[in-house]
């Protein structure tokens, strides 16, 4: 649930994007006439975006360990000042708070249009990545942050190229 990864500093904070599209599946449910994001899914979308910055701080700060994978465990204070509309392009801004072997917790804060839309904070639980119940979880996840942290570079890397046509 987040589309890009726009800045980061590993043990302090982290940028993201998020695009809602009316495309979305849950805008056909939630709600017709009226398609807002659900609130569950912007908490999703900060809870990721955290994670990920959790996720990096650990290795950094533990880096004799093979890496955890952080779980939402606990929402405090989450506020939804202002719906989220298919076209919105949501910044996120996420500081993290703390890190240890266990847990992890931090701040998140979503923006559109420079007005504050939603904030929380979050606590993980930490979970070794050796005691995840599929390996290939792990696998998935560096896919993942591969295309979060990637996307620009390649782009950059295509330039001005144009597609070839048949």
């Amino acid at each position: 649930m987040v589309d890009r990864v726009t800045s980061m500093e590993v043990g302090n904070t982290i940028e993201g994007i998020k695009c809602w599209s009316i495309t979305d599946e849950y805008f056909n449910e939630h709600f017709p006439g009226f398609p807002v994001v659900p609130g569950v899914l912007v908490t999703e979308s900060m809870a990721q975006l955290l994670g990920t910055l959790v996720e990096k701080s650990y290795d950094e700060k533990f880096p004799e360990t093979d890496g955890v994978y952080a779980v939402l465990t606990i929402v405090h204070k989450a506020k939804f000042k202002k719906f989220l509309i298919p076209g919105d392009q949501a910044i996120m801004k996420a500081k993290l708070g703390s890190v240890d072997k266990h847990s992890a917790s931090g701040t998140v804060k979503v923006f559109v249009d420079d007005k504050l839309c939603s904030s929380a904070e979050l606590t993980f639980g930490l979970v070794p990545r050796t005691e995840l119940p599929n390996p290939k979880l792990a696998e998935i996840r560096e896919e993942y942050f591969n295309i979060l942290f990637n996307a620009k570079r390649v782009r950059d890397q295509l330039g001005d190229r144009k597609l070839k046509r048949e």
